[in-house]
């Protein structure tokens, strides 16, 4: 079985709703830049983000699209930072309402991820030796585990994710829009589900993204100069 990463493997909300990064990144190879890591470069509700934040956040979107940092102009560079920045402000956003919140996941929902990933690899050997390649140990792995699960229970609660409904005419749309860009599009019947499935999730995004705004809208947020 070929390893997967945990960070490839541990499965964040954030994907599910709004493709961002709601995972930890601990990889002591990853490059530094000449900034000072331990500068403010925003505050979110007196809450710091740091230099080594967004350059670890800045590190980690470079990889998850196979990107080389030496390849991008000034104004890619800025863009880049710009939505790192961007993100790490909605995270801090979603964390403070979590914890202010207080909602709770069970040891067991916990466990059950945990036993989820060792499954991934083929021994507990190989599963530890993963674990140390990440410069990680399993406790870590749990915690952010449990903020995850913590994450998705409170926004399947606030932002009432059951509630979604698509409808026959909504997916008849979406094949048909398709269908006409893409002559070897599979029949309505075979992909009902995947289509369903997709529009689902958009609609996922747009609940999630509003509900940013809403907590942007109600937040002190201080972007600071940066070099």
């Amino acid at each position: 079985m070929q390893q997967k990463t945990l960070i490839a493997i541990v499965i964040g909300v954030l994907v599910v709703l709004a493709g961002a990064y709601f995972y930890f990144i601990k990889d002591t190879n990853l490059p530094k830049d000449d900034s000072d890591s331990s500068a403010v470069v925003a505050r979110v509700n007196g809450i710091e983000i740091t230099q080594n934040d967004l350059d670890a956040y800045e590190l980690k979107m470079l990889a998850e699209q196979q990107i080389d940092k030496a390849s991008l102009d000034e104004e890619a560079l800025g863009q880049l930072k710009a939505q790192a920045l961007d993100s790490l402000v909605s995270q801090s956003l979603l964390e403070q309402a979590v914890k202010k919140d207080g909602t709770k996941v069970s040891k067991s929902d916990i466990d059950k991820q945990i036993e989820t990933i060792k499954g991934q690899f083929e021994n507990e050997e190989a599963y530890q030796s993963a674990l140390s390649t990440q410069g990680t140990t399993e406790d870590i792995l749990r915690t952010e585990i449990e903020k995850d699960l913590v994450t998705q229970k409170y926004l399947e609660k606030v932002l009432n994710l059951k509630s979604i409904t698509v409808t026959e005419e909504e997916i008849k749309a979406a094949y048909d829009q398709e269908s006409a860009v893409n002559e070897n599009l599979a029949e309505l019947s075979e992909i009902s589900e995947q289509i369903k499935a997709f529009i689902t999730q958009q609609k996922q995004q747009e609940l999630f993204a509003t509900y940013l705004q809403e907590l942007k809208a109600d937040a002190e947020i201080e972007i600071l100069n940066q070099e």
